[in-house]
């Protein structure tokens, strides 16, 4: 169960969520940068909002979602083999690890290191080695740990490109950059109704995208019980899932949530995920330095562009031409993820069954 909702009533609702599904079977709190500018009118411009993540059985829910998907050429540009080593390229990560002796004394993690040229290090302040002496020193024996060029600095442990899982685990904060924001989500939907701007903080595709892609796989059911302007039922029919969703008011569903529906079915629904952008990668005869992904070089000519718009001389500088040329990227074509096509049905609940008094009412 994945609930949005603002800082004025999450703390309510993760209180009544706990005492139906039990506080072990919490999962996690998102935070969603639904903002992307500041509100200086306010004492605090409100940047977040908030999704509690519930599971029936929270071991259960880790065991069955899905990680995100790795960027394949960023992830790459960040490996490199310096030492020729038969596994392929790696990068290196820190081999120590948080000490808090009131919580554990990690006794075997605490030692004077020696490396394979005979220097000696103890673990920084505050910290213990990453593993035990013995394993360090089975890690040595398979050059699993990196001392520098020289071989003289401090371990780092070698973490290989071939045995990286499938892809990342979710973290939560979600930033508008990678899932939209409000105003993105407002964009979505004057696209499909022209003139009209039926809700005034609509959820982004690619939010939706990410949620359904965690909790979900293709064929499953998503249910979302307040339809709204349909974005959770249009994202989960383009992502191969079958759906329910309800809608309240039948104003809005007639205007809004059917429409868009059709719309999605009838392949006349282009935006969103339907066609995202191509990737940005490297543009042709140009190798990144490991480390610097095309987002990275696409943000530095940005910058380095802004900081000399005003100078003429800096533009005909070749060195400048040279680091503009050296970090060169461009984006493939947009994908098409989804061409139209399926169905729904359309059920109206019954009469109700008990009449009421309205004086009661209120």
């Amino acid at each position: 169960m994945w609930v949005h909702l603002d800082d004025m009533e999450r703390h309510r609702m993760r209180v009544l969520l706990d005492e139906v599904f039990g506080a072990r079977n919490f999962v996690s709190m998102l935070a969603w940068e639904k903002v992307a500018g500041r509100d200086i009118r306010s004492v605090m411009s409100k940047t977040c909002d908030f999704v509690l993540v519930y599971s029936s059985s929270s071991l259960r829910f880790k065991n069955s979602r899905n990680l995100l998907p790795r960027d394949a050429v960023a992830t790459a540009s960040a490996y490199a083999n310096p030492d020729g080593d038969t596994r392929g390229p790696w990068t290196s990560g820190d081999f120590t690890a948080q000490f808090n002796p009131a919580e554990n004394p990690r006794d075997s993690q605490r030692y004077t290191l020696i490396t394979p040229e005979g220097r000696s290090f103890d673990p920084p302040p505050g910290r213990c080695w990453l593993h035990t002496k013995d394993r360090y020193e089975e890690l040595v024996a398979d050059n699993r740990v990196w001392f520098g060029e020289e071989g003289n600095n401090i371990p780092r442990l070698k973490r290989f490109l071939s045995e990286l899982q499938d892809g990342l685990v979710p973290k939560t904060l979600w930033t508008h950059a990678e899932v939209g924001h409000n105003d993105l989500g407002k964009k979505e939907i004057q696209t499909l109704f022209t003139g009209q701007q039926p809700f005034s903080t609509p959820k982004p595709e690619r939010l939706l995208e990410r949620i359904i892609h965690i909790g979900s796989n293709p064929g499953d059911i998503v249910l979302d019980v307040f339809a709204g302007s349909g974005t959770t039922a249009a994202v989960a029919q383009k992502m191969g899932r079958r759906w329910v969703t309800c809608e309240l008011v039948e104003d809005t569903f007639d205007r809004f949530t059917r429409p868009r529906l059709e719309k999605v079915v009838n392949n006349q629904d282009p935006g969103g995920i339907t066609r995202p952008k191509g990737e940005r990668v490297a543009a042709e005869d140009i190798e990144l330095p490991a480390g610097v992904s095309p987002e990275d070089a696409a943000k530095f000519t940005s910058v380095l562009n802004k900081l000399i718009a005003d100078d003429p001389e800096a533009k005909k500088d070749p060195r400048v031409k040279a680091l503009k040329a050296a970090a060169k990227t461009k984006r493939t074509k947009e994908v098409v993820n989804w061409r139209g096509g399926g169905g729904f049905h359309v059920a109206h609940l019954s009469p109700a069954c008990f009449d009421y008094d309205q004086r009661w009412i209120g």
